[in-house]
């Protein structure tokens, strides 16, 4: 987790502050996130025939994201995340970087969520 989150998730920060200035929260952040999206995760395990997780465990810093879909993470959770981690969320310019980034992440969300799968029966009496 340690090495996505600062592979991605502080680029998308873009702050000049360092890891150090989260680390009391990016971790337990990351694993709301991921848990918020568990449930797309294996939406899109099962449209990729593989195997659902059977439940949320909780990740290390050390452990790898190697369970979860790649789009998911890089269009959708990478945002939710820094979201999450946002504490001065107006740039000189007045843009609320929060409220972008928490669009993106409930955008991907939606997106990556919409994975219900059912099998459909279609009986016209013929």
């Amino acid at each position: 987790m340690q090495e996505f989150f600062q592979g991605y998730v502080l680029p998308v920060l873009n702050e000049s502050q360092d890891e150090d200035s989260y680390e009391e929260f990016w971790l337990a952040n990351g694993n709301i996130i991921l848990q918020a999206c568990f449930d797309a995760n294996n939406g899109l395990r099962k449209k990729a025939e593989l195997e659902p997780l059977t439940s949320f465990v909780e990740l290390d810093a050390d452990d790898p994201l190697t369970d979860w879909d790649q789009e998911l993470l890089l269009e959708c959770i990478v945002y939710g995340w820094a979201a999450s981690l946002i504490v001065d969320d107006t740039n000189d310019d007045g843009v609320n970087k929060y409220n972008i980034l928490e669009d993106k992440y409930q955008s991907g969300l939606a997106r990556y969520g919409m994975f219900g799968f059912a099998t459909v029966v279609t009986d016209y009496g013929i």
